[in-house]
């Protein structure tokens, strides 16, 4: 399993309610992995002030009840894992507030996103980023 694709830990969440965890992009967005023997893609998003939020994308037909995300409580961090969601996928996450209302939302911290008009997020697949910077890197030191 990826890294990037294992659940929020308590320490994680300690570190973020403080400020100072430096690689949460490696735990909120969408990353492809394994999870209880399931390739899949765990999500996660902060929202504060939501009462619920549901994963809903081109894999579950963008039905809001099919894939309500769990809340760690007290950090507004909502987590969840979806099977078989693989690179590729579109997805928003829907947002419901205290006041009742309800919105779509794409995702910050996507590593993909559809071109406009469109704007769904993108399940991106794991290192799909080909970095060619290894000679600045090594002239730098």
């Amino acid at each position: 399993m990826s890294a990037n694709s294992e659940p929020l830990t308590g320490y994680d969440l300690h570190l973020f309610a403080e400020g100072n965890h430096h690689h949460m992009y490696r735990k909120l967005g969408a990353h492809v992995g394994v999870h209880a023997g399931a390739t899949g893609t765990r999500f996660a998003v902060w929202a504060p002030n939501a009462t619920g939020v549901s994963v809903v994308g081109s894999f579950n037909g963008w039905n809001s009840q099919q894939h309500p995300m769990q809340v760690h409580h007290g950090f507004g961090v909502w987590e969840l894992f979806i099977p078989d969601v693989v690179a590729g996928a579109l997805y928003k996450y829907l947002i419901r507030t205290r006041d009742g209302h309800v919105s779509l939302k794409t995702d910050p911290f996507a590593e993909q996103m559809q071109l406009r008009p469109e704007t769904a997020s993108i399940v991106a697949a794991p290192d799909a980023v080909e970095w060619h910077d290894q000679a600045w890197l090594e002239h730098r030191r």
